[in-house]
């Protein structure tokens, strides 16, 4: 199959208007601040206020070993 056709890049709303769904994946510093934030700024434009925007980044290392590390993570933005 088409990989291309297996996921949709937009889903139905109750009334029937596609809202788009955009997953975007931020890379962060040695201070956890983001290294290209025009990548959330285009995010934002392209749903045009509607829809769901979902940014993450992906820390290395030992999730148990760095818990400060990761919550600090959460709080940049």
């Amino acid at each position: 199959t088409d990989a291309s056709t297996d996921v949709p890049s937009m889903s139905p709303c109750r009334h029937g208007v596609p809202r788009p769904q955009l997953l975007v994946l931020l890379k962060l510093d040695a201070e956890l601040q983001v290294t290209q934030p025009q990548l959330l700024a285009l995010a934002a434009q392209l749903k045009a206020g509607r829809g769901l925007l979902v940014a993450g980044s992906v820390l290395p290392g030992d999730p148990l070993q760095g818990r400060g590390e990761a919550q600090a993570a959460e709080q940049v933005g």
